[in-house]
């Protein structure tokens, strides 16, 4: 398991811990065979001394490698896979990539703008992969829309630019910032008095259900979002109900606890790598997840 250093949540490190106790628990899946895993956390900033660590677990005769996520790390281990692999063997048969792509992504906020008809945006991110993620939306092709602000925002300037947003009476935004970013951006909106029925704010992030709405729901806030995990399906119900077991045995943090007890969707990743073990097991392989399911 490779993880970006401060480039990950703990809980998907975590959830990468569950899927493999939850292999190797099974009495069906692989009942013979008990996976080991290692856990390695590579410097973002030095990508010398994160190729080295990757090197070092390929000499281990690793049969799976899961990640890392970071774009730079995931393009050179990526670059070692090709190497590795026997010649007859294209790499990409034994590379697996489960999630929405930037231009998937990007195309569906695109048809949901084109959709209500918006005339001009303000679209606010928090990092680069943010800005990756409107891309699409930056080049689409709307017909209807006369004016896009851009602006990177973060807790610093995260009021001034509420305020510009204001002055200019932008009331259509794009909101690409993580969970408590978002919470902390949607409060200030609040305080400066633009959560109203007259402001429409499309939420990027998939996690939207772990928002607390109570202090926005009384101003017919106008807020869409997108959902990768549907709650209420009986498999990720029942899942929420094994982690909750887990966290109180094992004392690690998976589960979004804010809003309401749910899923995250990078959690996702983790829980399947139980099937891709299995699928992949005879084979040496290696694999980067970002998201996973829509349900």
């Amino acid at each position: 398991g490779l993880f970006g250093e401060e480039d990950e949540h703990v809980s998907v490190e975590n959830a990468f811990r569950y899927a493999i106790y939850r292999i190797n628990h099974d009495r069906e899946l692989l009942a013979s065979t008990k996976l080991v895993y290692d856990i390695q956390t590579l410097p973002v900033q030095d990508t010398f001394a994160a190729s080295r660590k990757v090197c070092l677990q390929v000499e281990q005769d690793t049969i799976a490698v899961f990640g890392p996520r970071h774009q730079d790390l995931a393009a050179y281990v990526n670059s070692l896979s090709d190497a590795t692999v026997p010649n007859n063997i294209p790499v990409h048969a034994l590379t697996l990539n489960l999630y929405p792509g930037f231009q998937q992504v990007g195309m569906a906020y695109t048809d949901l703008i084109s959709y209500y008809g918006w005339t001009e945006i303000l679209i606010v991110y928090g990092t680069a992969y943010g800005l990756s993620r409107v891309q699409r939306v930056l080049r689409g092709d709307y017909g209807s829309l006369e004016e896009i602000l851009v602006r990177h925002i973060d807790a610093s300037n995260m009021r001034r630019i509420l305020k510009e947003a204001k002055e200019k009476r932008w009331k259509r935004i794009l909101v690409d910032l993580t969970v408590d970013e978002t919470c902390l951006f949607l409060k200030m909106a609040l305080q400066e008095g633009m959560i109203d029925p007259y402001h429409h704010y499309i939420i990027t992030n998939l996690d939207i259900e772990s928002i607390d709405m109570e202090d926005f729901r009384h101003n017919y806030v106008n807020l869409t979002g997108f959902r990768l995990v549907d709650p209420s399906d009986p498999y990720v119900r029942k899942i929420i109900h094994d982690m909750e077991i887990y966290e109180m045995q094992t004392d690690l943090s998976l589960l979004n606890t804010t809003g309401y007890l749910s899923l995250p969707v990078s959690i996702f990743v983790g829980l399947n790598v139980c099937g891709v073990f299995f699928f992949f097991f005879f084979f040496l392989f290696f694999f980067y997840f970002f998201f996973v399911f829509f349900s």
